[in-house]
């Protein structure tokens, strides 16, 4: 294992909040994260990883609504055509 201290920065109403936190995480792992990334530092690949599993998680949540919402758009005149 190895024990590294990592600041995830947060943005809030365009302020930048951190927090910092102490990790134990497979050496092996974070450094096989920044070979296939090309991230340079911990915080950036620990950052990157919490913002993906999150995209991933709205991603699968919004797909739970296929086919459940009816909309009758007319595109054509929306768009003023004619």
């Amino acid at each position: 294992m190895h024990t590294f201290c990592a600041i995830l920065i947060l943005r809030h109403n365009q302020e930048a909040n951190t927090m910092r936190t102490t990790l134990n995480l497979p050496e092996e792992i974070i450094n096989e994260g920044l070979k296939v990334t090309h991230l340079r530092t911990k915080t950036e690949l620990i950052t990157t990883a919490v913002r993906e599993l999150i995209r991933k998680h709205k991603t699968s949540a919004l797909k739970k609504f296929k086919g459940t919402v009816d909309l009758k758009i007319n595109l054509n005149m929306l768009r003023d055509r004619t």
